[in-house]
């Protein structure tokens, strides 16, 4: 995280999480840039980061952007506590990869946070 954008970012605790200091945007985009990057690494079994209030808000503007384009698009799902995003949609029943979904994605990726469309394919809401 402090190569890629966070330089104050706090070492893991002894149980393996994080306690983010209060100078420390997670809605910043070098934050939100640098935890994609890095999600690789993160320990076996830590969780990410709950996701915000605010976080869940962009998201949701995201899926009503995508909305106007595909009209069944669902809002995204979150788990337990903030963590994890995904959709609640049946095995099947909205292919991420199809070309209107696509090109939505370009049309809404200015539209609040854009969603993490990968997790359609899984069809589940998040786990927490």
């Amino acid at each position: 995280m402090r190569a890629h954008g966070v330089p104050n970012f706090p070492d893991l605790n002894p149980n393996g999480s994080v306690s983010l200091p209060s100078n420390i945007n997670p809605e910043a985009p070098a934050f939100q840039a640098a935890q994609g990057t890095c999600a690789s690494l993160r320990p076996s079994g830590a969780p990410p980061p709950p996701i915000t209030l605010a976080q869940q808000r962009k998201f949701v503007a995201n899926a009503h952007c995508m909305r106007k384009h595909v009209s069944n698009f669902p809002d995204p799902t979150f788990g337990p506590g903030g963590h994890g995003v995904g959709f609640n949609v049946a095995q099947g029943s909205l292919a991420y990869e199809a070309p209107a979904i696509l090109r939505a994605s370009r049309e809404c990726s200015h539209v609040g946070s854009p969603l993490p469309l990968g997790e359609l394919a899984q069809s589940a809401p998040p786990q927490g």
